[in-house]
């Protein structure tokens, strides 16, 4: 399914439920969004309910077609309970028509789930629209620097790696997760990214030149650990990589230097994707702890094959605990 036929279900899916609320809604439903629409530039704080939503979107065909990947992440903050009240909230122009929300009452109409608390404003002008997020956005290194984590932005990479790899190998599918999400992990795992990071500086002061970059190299090491790999494995493993030398014949830790410089190279048809110098990692990391002697294909890892784990044979995995 193309991105459009993907834009154009959930579209449908919007309209569809929308016509079945708004055919639900009571007078007072309707007045009390009459009411909205006329709202002044100081704005109010509201709760607005599935049912007003779609009064909302009925009266919206002049509004941008939905983002899958916007719409995705407002309707997990509903349901994981994770709605806050923002200073951006729900806008309307002067005519009436709405000016910013869309997507949020999409959401609210597709999970039942109210928009409580919200704020709502009016009285813009068409021509005000240009003005509406052409700001820098704030990141989840942003939320996370304002809770107290130092070094944020290397932090917040490292977590969301993590977690976008974990989801993949329960889900077989990527996700974007919410700045207020990455935030929540990454004050939760303070001291094993102090860790990580701790590790990548050791490795690369023991290594020439790495095929691996300091943010990649904690990473990998962080993952680990939240894995329950021991800490001497992860430090060993990850300085033989970057180092490009084996501690027996045919180990599979030669083979993935070489693919990782090959990748750093010019030659595009070496270049991997984030998610496969992930997966080989890990690859990797279950045929050294075996002692596995392997061909340079061994390590190679392609979109639709099984997604190595993040977690050690279950033999090591009990020595560890």
């Amino acid at each position: 399914m193309s991105e459009d036929d993907k834009a154009k279900t959930i579209s449908e899916q919007v309209i569809e439920k929308t016509a079945d609320l708004v055919a639900r809604a009571t007078d007072a439903d309707r007045a009390f969004v009459e009411r909205l629409k006329k709202s002044g530039p100081t704005g109010t704080v509201e709760t607005l309910t599935p049912v007003h939503c779609a009064l909302i979107l009925a009266d919206n065909s002049h509004n941008r077609r939905f983002s899958n990947s916007q719409f995705d992440m407002l309707m997990g903050i509903l349901v994981r309970g994770e709605w806050k009240r923002t200073h951006q909230g729900m806008a309307f122009y002067d005519t009436g028509k709405l000016m910013d929300a869309q997507h949020r009452c999409g959401a609210s109409v597709m999970t039942g789930i109210a928009l409580s608390p919200i704020m709502v404003s009016g009285g813009y002008a068409e021509n005000d629209n240009d003005a509406i997020d052409s700001g820098a956005k704030r990141t989840a290194a942003d939320a996370a620097k304002l809770a107290g984590v130092e070094n944020a932005q290397m932090k917040c990479a490292i977590v969301e790696a993590w977690m976008k790899y974990e989801h993949f190998v329960r889900y077989g599918k990527s996700i974007t997760f919410t700045n207020h999400q990455v935030k929540v992990k990454a004050v939760e795992h303070s001291k094993a990214l102090d860790n990580a990071v701790a590790t990548a500086d050791d490795v690369l002061k023991s290594c020439g030149v790495a095929p691996m970059t300091k943010k990649e190299i904690a990473s990998r090491a962080f993952e680990m650990e939240c894995g329950g790999w021991s800490p001497i494995f992860i430090k060993t493993l990850l300085t033989l990589v970057n180092s490009g030398t084996a501690d027996y014949e045919g180990a599979p830790t030669v083979y993935l230097s070489e693919a990782y410089d090959k990748d750093r190279s010019e030659k595009s048809r070496f270049k991997l994707t984030g998610l496969q110098r992930q997966a080989m990692w890990h690859k990797v990391a279950g045929l050294y702890f075996n002692k596995q002697k392997v061909a340079k294909n061994a390590v190679v890892w392609k979109l639709g094959n099984p997604i190595p784990p993040m977690t050690p044979p279950h033999e090591h995995q009990q020595a560890a605990e």
